[in-house]
């Protein structure tokens, strides 16, 4: 796991950044939850996404549809 933060730091910090760069109130995560979602679609894990009602969350792992 160190190796995987240690190869995409860089990209890990701005993505920090940016998400940092975009304050919202719980329960109205609109801005951050696109940049995760484009995050993740781009970079993996294939993952399933699920919306909540507050934030994001991915589901991955046997028997995930993606």
């Amino acid at each position: 796991m160190n190796k995987a933060i240690e190869k995409d730091a860089k990209t890990l910090y701005e993505l920090g950044d940016e998400l940092f760069m975009h304050p919202e109130l719980g329960y109205k995560e609109f801005t951050n939850k696109k940049i995760l979602t484009d995050y993740f679609e781009a970079n993996g894990p294939k993952c399933s996404a699920v919306v909540g009602v507050s934030g994001l969350g991915y589901l991955s792992g046997p028997g995930v549809r993606t």
